[in-house]
């Protein structure tokens, strides 16, 4: 995850992992795709399954800044191969 992240704030978008609690959480406080998710939100989900895919653990959308939230948030859906300690 840290990796995933470091890729994204490399690229101007800033993302933050959250190891604070049981279980990782990325953080994505800007849009990558803010134009194209105000008009699809099917982006998010394209994300997610991105994510899922690079860190070899589902993942879902807890919480998305379209729904008024201050930041995009996507966490594991279980314990299973993933590490709080682990990035």
């Amino acid at each position: 995850m840290d990796s995933l992240a470091a890729v994204f704030r490399e690229r101007q978008i800033p993302f933050e992992v959250e190891k604070s609690r049981e279980l990782p959480m990325l953080h994505a406080r800007a849009c990558p795709y803010p134009e194209l998710a105000e008009q699809d939100r099917t982006v998010c989900s394209m994300e997610r399954m991105m994510f899922s895919e690079l860190l070899g653990e589902n993942m879902r959308l807890s919480s998305c800044r379209l729904d008024g939230h201050n930041c995009c948030t996507f966490e594991p859906t279980s314990g299973a191969g993933v590490s709080p300690a682990v990035g």
